[in-house]
């Protein structure tokens, strides 16, 4: 063991050979593992007081308890007080690493958290009940006689808690003497993966042994754990969810299997079936921003009413207004993008009813719904956009309207109905289409695909594709050929209104919704209220783009009013004459 003493870990060459010492000698069973351990313990405790805690010191340090750890149990060893110190020592040390060991895990912090709960189960305690605790990790345990009938119960700092019922250890034992060992890691949850949407508590490990033997129990027990509440990261933030997980080592990730959950003001009790490393995942949601939701229905009872208003302005000025196929195609387009988007406000504001928010099927059925006329409103933009640079790029070829009215209505529903069916189908059954307390489509985990992208990446595209249809026409506007000098000049004005039209439209919906995109919990108050304005207000924008700024829309819907009026009046007029006129001859 003289390479041992002289081998520094930090040093990759050093480590490398302690390391391969120690498997020939320790895992061959070359000399006394009793002996040879506690004396590779020590060395390695002289060397950390040298303060040296670079990330390839951690690494090889991992890589040697893990060795120690399997050489302790091939060997069947049992150790006293100092020697169970020392490795926990070692292990605590290894956890006070640099921000960058913590963003990358340099190192393994799962084998190190195998490797402590292998090692602890060979500690032969002073006495019945024992502790050791260290800067980071926290070792406590109990030996129970054969006919004991007491819990087992241990707290750490903080209000942890661990707890076995005396019934499900006299269950376990088979009345043989048991040791139960608790493990508290203070920050080795900073190591392990989790997803940016969730925060770890702290992790705690229990395992029980038959005392005196090497046989771990792997039978099943009850074990209930409290974690206390974790203070949010971010602020701002309350608890959204919390759900107990233990350490799989196998799969290397966490997971619910086993345990039950239970939430309270005081923290998280955990239920689990089994034994192994466990902790609770949580995830922080930012507080309600006031009077956002009052916001939102009052824009949208202003959006809905415009757009009733606009079909019924549509309805009363078609006959006189529509007269060329330009201005048919222009009516056409906008009455339907009108009607698509008041169904898909009409959806999301059913949805936002607590009796349809708590009924999953309905949720789930109103979220179809919306996704679908949303995407409709776009696919009808591009409708306008496409039939726009047909006309201008084929001038002498007319579209018949009922090519027309067949393209348009293929666009503009059954291409949306088919990215619906298609994301149902994918995402319905694995319970993920929808969001989890919303009437609209799941945006988790961020990292995959997930139902929100078949919204997001039609919509993305479409924006894009109007644009450059937009750069196109405008640049064909302004470089007139004699041929096209030629077409009707209303049908240019026309044309030019549609231009306008899809001009402030696309932004408006476009842009809205891009800001909607790129909105986090870090996002401020006041981009929040500005997306809420600006999305739930869209059908005023229709109203005032393609009714109240047209003239023509405008002046004949005017005429219509005021001759109704007129009529209204004229009847009255009748009615009052035709009532004297009776009475007079009744009278004589």
């Amino acid at each position: 063991m003289e390479q041992a003493n002289k081998a520094h870990p930090a040093d990759g060459q050093g480590g490398r050979n302690l390391l391969k010492d120690l498997e020939v000698e320790l895992k061959e069973g070359r000399g006394s593992t009793c002996q040879k351990l506690p004396e590779v313990l020590r060395n390695i405790t002289d060397i950390l007081y040298l303060k040296d805690n670079s990330t390839a010191n951690a690494i090889a340090l991992v890589h040697i308890l893990s060795t120690l750890s399997s050489a302790a149990k091939i060997s069947k060893s049992t150790f006293n007080s100092t020697v169970v110190a020392d490795f926990i020592s070692i292990a605590s040390n290894v956890t006070n690493q640099t921000e960058d060991a913590k963003t990358n895990n340099m190192f393994d912090s799962s084998e190190l958290m195998r490797s402590l709960e292998t090692f602890s189960e060979f500690y032969q305690p002073p006495e019945k009940e024992f502790s050791l605790l260290l800067p980071n990790i926290l070792l406590k345990g109990k030996i129970y006689e054969a006919n004991s009938s007491d819990d087992y119960f241990q707290s750490f700092p903080g209000n942890y808690t661990a707890e076995i019922a005396s019934k499900s250890l006299q269950a376990s034992r088979s009345n043989n003497s048991l040791k139960i060992s608790s493990i508290m890691y203070k920050n080795i949850d900073e190591f392990l993966p989790q997803s940016t949407e969730e925060t770890l508590n702290k992790i705690q490990s229990t395992s029980l042994k038959m005392n005196n033997d090497n046989t771990r129990l792997n039978t099943e027990l009850s074990i209930t754990m409290f974690f206390p509440p974790m203070p949010p990261k971010k602020p701002n933030t309350e608890l959204k969810t919390a759900r107990c997980v233990f350490w799989s080592y196998e799969k290397s990730r966490w997971s619910p299997e086993g345990c039950k959950t239970t939430v309270s003001e005081n923290g998280t009790s955990c239920e689990c079936n089994h034994l192994t490393p466990f902790s609770v995942l949580m995830t922080f949601s930012k507080q309600p921003i006031p009077f956002l939701d009052e916001i939102t229905y009052a824009g949208l009872t202003i959006s809905i009413g415009s757009l009733l208003f606009f079909v019924t302005v549509e309805f009363v000025v078609w006959n006189t207004v529509v007269k060329s196929n330009v201005t048919h195609f222009r009516h056409t387009t906008f009455i339907n993008i009108a009607i698509a988007l008041l169904f898909a406000q009409f959806f999301f504001l059913i949805g936002a009813i607590n009796l349809v928010k708590n009924n999953n099927t309905l949720c789930t059925i109103v979220t179809i719904f919306t996704h679908l006329f949303f995407l409709s409103v776009f696919f009808w933009t591009l409708t306008q956009s496409l039939t726009l640079l047909y006309r201008l790029l084929f001038v002498f070829h007319h579209v018949r309207k009922s090519v027309f009215m067949l393209f348009s209505f293929f666009v503009g529903y059954i291409c949306p109905l088919m990215i619906v069916i298609a994301a149902t189908t994918t995402f319905i059954s694995k319970g993920k289409y929808k969001a989890e307390k919303i009437c609209w489509l799941n945006a988790t985990p961020s990292e995959e695909f997930t139902a929100l992208h078949t919204f997001i990446i039609p919509v993305g595209c479409i924006i894009g594709i109007n644009m450059l249809i937009l750069t196109v026409v405008i640049v064909k506007l302004t470089r007139p050929s004699i041929s096209e000098g030629m077409r009707n000049k209303e049908d240019k004005e026309t044309m030019k209104k549609i231009i306008k039209a899809i001009l402030i439209l696309t932004p408006t919906f476009g842009l809205t919704w891009i800001v909607g995109f790129s909105l986090t919990e870090d996002s401020h108050d006041i981009e929040h209220y500005a997306f809420v304005l600006l999305n739930s207000t869209q059908g005023l924008f229709i109203l005032i783009t393609a009714s109240v700024t047209e003239n023509k829309v405008r002046e004949t819907f005017i005429k219509h009013v005021k001759s109704m009026t007129s009529l209204t009046s004229s009847h009255t007029t009748f009615e009052n004459v035709y009532s004297k006129t009776t009475s007079n001859s009744v009278g004589k």
